[in-house]
Parts: C-alpha cells; structure tokens; sequence
C-alpha cells in the first residue's frame, strides 16, 4: 500500500472528535502491565470498576501473540466492582506460544487493555509431599511474623497437620484472629488487591446484617487459604481459593438474591400488545384493543411497559376466576359474587388506564381463588376415604375452620382465616416431607446433626394429637431444612471446587470419582435453576438434601483423589498398557486377510502410533490423557472394523474418515433428490440450497466433519422450511410430539359440500422416493382433520404427500440427528484434525468465495500467484499438517491485501486497522470543488456485510475518518463506490 501522505495525515488529526484524543479518566482499573510469565504457569487478572451498574458482566479476553484467543471469560463484578478471574494455563498450542499476549477487559461501552510476556518455562508448582512441606513452611513463617496473639497453641499444631487442605484450615484460624494491616505484605500485587477487596466486601455484607458472622467466617476462610496457597508456590489453587470466596460474596449480595428483572425489549413488548389484541375469548374491551393497536402502530409500545404487565396480570385472574365462579359451593360463589360485580367493569373499560385501575380489585379475588384452592386440598385429604391417623388429628381443626368459614360473607372474612389455612395444608404436608428427605439421606449416606433429628420429628408428627402439636413439628423442620442451607457451601462455591475436583479426577483417570462428580454437578445446576423460580416445599426440601449430600461428598472425593497411592497410580498404568498393547495386536493380526486392502497398512500405522503415544504418556505420568487415548483408538476400531464387516472400503482413506465421507456424501445426496424435486433450477431458493451442499460437500471432500456438521445442518433446515409443493385446495402439516413419541397429522381440505365426509390418503416418502409408510383417514364435514399417527422416528430427511381427489400436497419433515454427546464431539473434532486445523480449513474455503466475490479483474490478473498458495494450503489440511496449512493461509491473507485491491485513477481507498480503530482514509477525483458524502461498504470475509460508513470528502476530493468498533477475525474489504466507479481495500484482524 502507498505510504501515508502528510496532508492527509492532518486530515486525519483535524477529522477526529476531540474527546477521541483527550484522555479519558478510566472506567476499567487494571495493571496496564502483567509482568513475565513462563510456560505452565497460571495468569489471573483483577481488577476495578470506576462506577459499576447493575446486571453487567465483564468480559475478560486473552489472546496469544499471533492474535489468537486465548480465554475468554464473562465475570459477575462485585458490589464495589472489583472482578478476578479463573486462573488461566499458560500452556499448550494456544495459550503456551512465546511472545506478548493482550488482555482485554470490556463492560458495556467501555474497555481497557494490559498485557505480559511468556517465555521460558515456569516454575512448577509443588505437589504431594513438597506441596505439604512447603505449606507448612508458609504456615510457620505466617506464625513467626504474627503478633499480638499467643501463638503457642497454632506453633504446636504445624508440624502434625497432614495435608494442605488441613494446613489451611488452622492458617485461617490464625488470620482470623491475627489479621492486620500489614498481613498482605509481600503479596504478589494482583492477589494483594483481590484479597482486599474481598474482605471489603465481606466486611460491608456481615455489617449491613446480609450474612451472618459464621456465613462471614466460611468466606473468609476461603480468602485467607488463597494466601496460603500462593504463599506455597501453589498458584493454580490460590486463584481458585479466590475465585470461590468471589462467587460466595456474589452469591450472598443482595443484588444476586434479589437481582433486578431486566426491562423488556422493544420486541418483546410489541410482542405483549399483539397477544393482548389477538387473545381469543378476552375479556378486553374493543376500546382498549383499539388503543393497543394504535400504540403497536405507532411503535410506542415501551410507554405502555407497566401497564402492559398489569393488564396480563388481570388477564390470568380473569381465566382463573372464571373457573372459581362455575362452581356451587358458598366459598367459591362469593369469590364468583364479588368477581361478576367486577367483571363487566373490566369489559366494559374504555382505555387502558381505566382497565389498568382495576388490577387492585381483582388481586385480591385472585389470591382468595387460590387459598380456597389450598382448603380444598385439606377437605380432601381430612375426608378421604379410609384416611389415616394424621387425618383424625386433623379433623376437628378442620371442622372448627369450616364451621368458623360457614359465617363467612365476603372475601375478606375467608382472608382473614389464610393462616389458618395454610397451616392445616402445611401440617398433613409435613410427614410426607420428612418420609421423603429421610428416604433421600439414607439412599446417599448424609448424617448430620440436622438430619439425624428428622426421624424424631417424623415420630412426632405422626404421634401428635393435636394442629399445634403437627405445627410445632412444622416449625422446627422448616428450621432444620433453614440451618442445612446455611451450613453448606455457597452454590457459586460448591461448582468451582467440584470443577477443581473433575480435572484432578480426569488426571488420575479415576472413572468412579468422575461418577460421583458428574452427579453433582448435575444437582447444582438444577438447584440454580430452581433459585429462580417457584417450586412446591417437597421439591426444595429434597434439593436442599441433595446440596448438602454434594458439601458433604466434596470432601470425600477430594480425600480419595488425595489418598492415591504409588500402588494405585502403578496398577491404572498397567491397565491402559494391557489395553494398548491388546489392540496393537488386534492391528497387527488384521494386516494377515487385509493387507492388500487400500488404506489399511496405513490405518495400521496410525493406530500403532496412537499406542505410543499412550505408553509415552504414561511414562510422563498423564495417566488420564494416557487413558483417553486408548479408549477413543478401541472405540475407533470397533466402529471401522463393524462398518467393513460387510461394506469394503471406498477409497484410500481406511477407517473413520473414510467412514464418516460416507456418511456426509449420504446426507448431500438425500438433500439433493428431494431438491431435484421441488426446486426449479435457478431460482433464489435453488442455488441458496446448492450453496449449502456445496459446501457440505467441499468440507467432507478434505475432512473437516465439523463444519460439513454444521452445513448440513443447515441445508436440512431450510429444505423443511422451503421446499414444499403446496396446492390451493389443502393446507396441511405435520407436528411432531416434544418427546419424539409421534406426529400429529393437521390441516383442511376445501370442499365443496359439507353433507359428507371424504377420504384422505397420506404416503410418507424416504428421500430416494421408497415408500416409508402410508395412512388413510376421512376429513370432517368442515374439511378440517388433526388425526395422531405414529410416524417416521429415524433422524432424516422424508416427503409427506397428502392426496385429497385429485389434489396433491407435499410437505417436507426433517427429524434432527442427535449431534452426540460432548465426548462424540470431541472426537469428531480430533477426526477433522482439532480445533487449528479446522479454522485453517474453514478460513481457506472462505478466502477462496471472497477472492472470486471481491478480487474482480484484480483475482483473475494474479491468478498465477495465488493458486499455487491455495493448492499448498489445501495439500496441508488434507495432510493434517495444522502449522503449514495455517502458515499457507496466512500467506494467502498477505497475497489478497497486497495484489487484489481494485484502484483507478480516479478514485482511491486506504484502510488500516490497529487495536480498535479502523482508519479509512483516500481521496476521488471531482468535477466541481463541493464536499459530497460518499459511502464505504465492509463486508467480512464470509461476504457478509459487516457496516456501512457515511463521510464526507472536502473541495478537493480528500477523505478520511477513523472508526472505533471491533471486528470478528479475519479478512475484510473495504469498497467504496463512486458515481459509477468500485475502489477497495483489504485488512485482516487477528490473523
């Protein structure tokens, strides 16, 4: 590209808005440099909000020397804004390249940046017996500069604690009583600050009366064994420690408990008014929709936000009370009284506001509908049938509150008994609770001082002779259930250290540990889930039992990962030894019947690799990688060897890629027959169809399953939605049951006499035209059917053709195939050749659409320089060679800026992009000295167009404008158009 000249390089000074170069005071605080790190080490980031808001998170992002990314995380800043983030390995083909890395940090409209360097090798981190060793040096030197306390008695403990994890216990014991000013001293800076900021915001929560001072103490703990641990040389756990004390804080702040619902969108609000105005049955008078339709009209829906939601509000009592007022008892007939008195006022309402007012008045109907509701379930439970003893106790409460309910005359007078009520509902409720925790912390071993009062209670309950007596248990178990939840870890906690535990699991290979884990975690995200809705007493009873089993069994599996032994670590080697050495005999026995087979001595080769890559792993002791390994090569062989068994090969490529060619090609052609069908050759929805399995097809042709995945996908998708043969006498489709249990067959048929019904024949069709089965049924005298039916119920593409005289309609039905389970997907990203080689293969394949779209007569001129580039390029993605191809992609970035932008004398474009900015600067050639505004196009190189940029040139055709905004990764075009002139440039980002 030309260099810059110095005029307009002041034009570019005078363009840009003064508060662009002035110095900003900064909204984000962090070091603006990291440091050096070394490989292996772990990098964690904190930092400070100037004026943190509400419902924000904070995206930290890291990216490697060669721009890319390295981590990525979205953080939850605390009340005074300070965030720390997971620790960060820098290791590996991403994160473990020398050089200087980025780190930025966005929050809404702001952003920073730092940075540090990595080289070198890092120090490794102590484990085992020198972790112990040298936690109980940190803990001694801690005891040695404490003062002010006797000391004695943590002097005494040091040296028989045996293990970390016990070290930090008694270490938190000391800070706890011993904590000053000058603790943090010799504290790296970053932990220094998250430190202090965490007991900040422990402090202000415990004085503010939101956390009691035991709920303090536990977090503290956890911010008190950071120390230790870094102290240790142990940094990986001392982030960890950190991050757990972070997400406790969160977790008990009360704008976590309690956060803000998010306002709705201007979308979902004009969504709102359109249900309240097309609500079949509503009680809504024809003014008010009136004035609705007006509002979506003129698109002030966000006016309406609150009013919205109190007219939804009475729409869902209206329902309700509808139902309470059909029924004949005295109780529901003076909700119903009071509601009919209501109701014409509500239907009759002229605006908005006048319905709006009426929300006070329905409330309260509302709420006494559902408390009558809570006393028919006592009636039903005291006067069942053959009712138990429970229900005798019970029975004379009950007749004493009907009889005290039977003087009742309004709603008030049956509000007045809520209490009442619900405490009846709540004691016959109380036993089946207790039956059921009791049952859940025998079947998981918990034994607690908590639960091993239930049985007691559950004796109680059904010992008691009286309402007060059931009540009192009622109290007391709601009690036990409270002091469960606030004994166990935070929920934000407990997922961070069973997280810390899955990779320590995963290490050791330990599958039973891995077990445990996965259920877990698995209980912690129903309970968070939960936490924002409204579920019945017996479901948060057996939640709160469940989370404190996972507190519980935290430790367990912590001390079982701890306990692992030489003889253990020997015996897990020897086993994955004996199953590779097993299936590089299976290997070498096949080569006697196959080893003319095209492809197999290769395939062979492959897998005798992969077993010595699993014995050198073990030999360095990554038993789990070891592990892995060895399991995905005998589930490999398992699947090539049943696909061979009786279909040979189909070219050089023997085993799963072979395989999985196969079945992409399969889904391409499927796809195509049913377009061949229904499409006409040239039409728009024809070639976005060809596009798709071109695609497809040109990913599966050099392996990347990923992206072939993806685009088949896709092609399926918009065949169901565009390829359908509609004819004018039938409107038919078929919906298919949430469980994938069956179809539902809907539609009309237009007739022509509506004194008899008429057959209807249904043939559903596989995509190569074979019949997959056929139903015959009879419309309705109307023409209208909805028969259920069993259905295709295999994943693919089939053709639904319903015949009705001489009409023929078709429909297409997709049944998604199942994308596996994540283990499936790492596997097939490892087929494709990892997450490197599949950006490299993804990139050329956009490269070489964008070249033919946006290089012109430039592409066709320097066709000689560029294809042999794509050639190699494409050589190392079909070699799974990652370094060459991504290095021949690069290259070819460098040919496109460099050989492919579009100039003319009379008009000219420059685009730069550095850190943020994007300077677009040139100049075009006028006829009359007038400033005239011109438009520059950006389109990434997927062809998408990304923006447009209006500016404005002077008297003598210069322009130039910076632009702040980031862009995806990648290549870009810049095309300006002038009168009838095309000029462009490129520039590529982080790549």
């Amino acid at each position: 590209m030309a260099p810059r000249l110095t005029a307009l390089a002041l034009a570019v000074i005078l363009l840009v808005p003064a508060h662009a170069l002035a110095q900003a005071p900064d909204r984000i605080i962090v070091d603006r440099d990291l440091g050096e790190r070394g490989r292996g080490d772990y990098l964690m980031v904190h930092g400070t909000l100037a004026s943190p808001g509400t419902g924000q998170f904070v995206i930290v992002q890291v990216s490697n020397p060669r721009g890319d990314l390295c981590s990525i995380q979205q953080l939850r800043p605390l009340t005074g804004g300070a965030f720390v983030t997971a620790p960060v390995p820098l290791r590996g083909p991403l994160c473990g390249v020398e050089g200087e890395y980025d780190v930025r940090m966005f929050y809404g409209e702001h952003s920073q940046s730092s940075s540090f360097t990595l080289s070198g090798a890092g120090t490794p981190a102590p484990e085992g017996d020198a972790l112990l060793a040298a936690a109980q040096r940190a803990f001694e030197a801690r005891i040695a500069r404490t003062q002010g306390i006797d000391t004695a008695p943590f002097t005494a403990l040091a040296a028989n604690l045996a293990t970390a994890n016990a070290i930090e216990t008694v270490y938190a014991n000391l800070l706890e009583a011993s904590f000053s000013d000058s603790t943090l001293d010799g504290l790296d800076v970053t932990l220094r600050r998250a430190v202090a900021e965490a007991l900040d915001a422990i402090a202000s929560l415990e004085g503010d009366s939101v956390i009691d001072a035991g709920a303090a103490t536990r977090i503290r703990e956890l911010v008190y064994a950071s120390i230790l641990r870094h102290e240790a040389g142990d940094l990986k756990t001392s982030a960890e420690r950190i991050n757990a004390a972070y997400a406790a804080i969160l977790e008990a702040s009360p704008s976590s408990v309690s956060a803000p619902q998010r306002p709705p969108t201007f979308e979902e609000l004009e969504a709102t008014l359109l249900s309240l105005m097309q609500r079949s049955g509503s009680i809504l008078s024809k003014q008010v929709r009136s004035e609705l339709a007006v509002a979506l009209s003129r698109g002030t829906a966000p006016v309406l936000a609150d009013d919205l939601r109190s007219m939804l509000d009475i729409l869902t009592h209206a329902r309700y009370l509808d139902i309470v007022e059909r029924k004949e008892d005295r109780l529901h007939s003076l909700v119903g009284s009071e509601w009919r008195a209501i109701r014409p006022q509500v239907t009759s309402a002229s605006s908005v506001e006048a319905t709006v007012s009426l929300a006070n008045r329905t409330a309260p109907l509302y709420d006494a509908a559902l408390l009558l509701r809570d006393l028919d379930k006592v009636e039903d439970f005291v006067g069942a049938d053959g009712a138990g003893e429970l229900a005798v106790i019970l029975r004379p409460e009950w007749e004493s509150l009907r009889s005290a309910l039977s003087s009742a005359s309004s709603v008030g007078a049956i509000m007045e008994r809520a209490a009442d009520i619900r405490g009846m509902k709540a004691a016959f409720e109380v036993s089946s609770r207790l039956e059921q925790v009791i049952r859940i912390t025998r079947a998981n071993g918990l034994e607690t001082d908590v639960t091993r009062q239930w049985p007691g209670l559950l004796e109680r309950a059904r010992a008691a002779d009286s309402l007060g007596a059931l009540l009192e248990v009622v109290s007391q178990f709601e009690e036990s259930i409270s002091s469960l939840r606030e004994a166990r870890n935070p929920l934000a906690a407990l997922e961070l250290e069973y997280r810390s535990l899955r990779a320590k699991a995963e290490q050791q290979s330990d599958r039973a540990a891995l077990a445990g884990i996965t259920n877990a975690l698995s209980i912690l995200d129903l309970a968070q889930r939960l936490s924002s809705g409204n579920p019945p007493p017996a479901r948060l009873d057996r939640v709160e039992v469940l989370l404190a089993w996972v507190s519980q069994e935290a430790g367990v599996i912590a001390q079982r990962l701890d306990s692992y032994d030489e003889g253990d670590v020997r015996l897990r080697a020897e086993r994955i030894l004996e199953r590779a050495n097993s299936l590089e005999n299976l290997a070498e026995l096949g080569l006697r019947t196959k080893r003319f087979v095209p492809g197999y001595s290769d395939y062979v080769d492959e897998v005798k690799e992969k077993v010595s890559r699993a014995r050198a792993l073990v030999i360095s002791g990554e038993l789990r990688l070891a592990d892995d390994l060895v399991r995905n090569a005998i589930s490999e062989w398992n699947e090539v060897d049943a696909a061979y068994r009786d279909n040979p090969p189909s070219g050089e490529d023997y085993g799963l890629v072979d395989i999985r060619k196969r079945e992409y090609t399969k889904h391409v052609d499927a796809l195509q027959a049913v377009a061949d069908r229904f499409l006409v050759a040239g039409t728009d929805e024809a070639r976005e169809l060809g596009r798709m399995l071109d695609r497809a097809s040109e990913f599966t042709e050099h392996g990347n399953f990923v992206d072939a995945q993806e685009w088949v996908t896709r092609a399926y998708e918009y065949a169901q939605d565009h390829l359908n043969e509609e004819h004018n006498s039938v409107i038919f489709n078929l919906d298919r049951d949430v469980r994938g249990q069956g179809w539902t067959i809907n539609g009309f048929v237009e007739k022509q006499a509506f004194d008899r019904r008429e057959d209807i024949a249904v043939t559903v069709l596989h995509a190569n035209s074979t019949v997959h089965s056929k139903l015959e049924f009879s419309d309705t005298r109307h023409g209208a059917f909805s028969i259920p039916w069993s259905g295709p119920s295999e994943p693919g593409i089939y053709v639904a053709e319903l015949l009705y005289r001489d009409a023929l309609s078709a429909n297409i039905v997709y049944i998604p195939y199942d994308p596996g389970t994540r283990e499936e997907q790492e596997r097939r990203n490892e087929l494709s050749g990892g997450p490197g080689l599949i950006a490299a293969s993804r990139d050329l394949f956009d490269l070489r659409e964008f070249m033919r779209g946006f290089g012109g007569e430039r592409y066709q001129a320097n066709i000689g320089r560029i294809d042999p580039v794509v050639a190699d390029a494409q050589e190392a993605v079909d070699d799974r060679d990652e370094d060459e191809a991504r290095s021949k992609v690069t290259e070819l970035r460098t040919l496109i800026e460099r050989y492919l932008p579009q100039r003319s004398p009379e008009a000219a474009i420059r685009v730069e992009y550095s850190q943020g900015s994007l300077l677009i600067e040139g100049a075009v050639k006028k006829s009359i000295a007038f400033p005239e505004d011109l438009y520059v196009d950006i389109f990434d190189q997927s062809g998408v167009l990304v923006t447009t940029v209006a500016l404005t040139d002077d008297r003598e055709g210069a322009f130039s404008q910076t632009l702040v905004r980031t862009f995806e990764q990648g290549t870009h075009v810049a095309l300006l158009s002038f009168h009838d002139l095309r000029v462009s440039d490129f520039f590529s980002v982080g790549r």
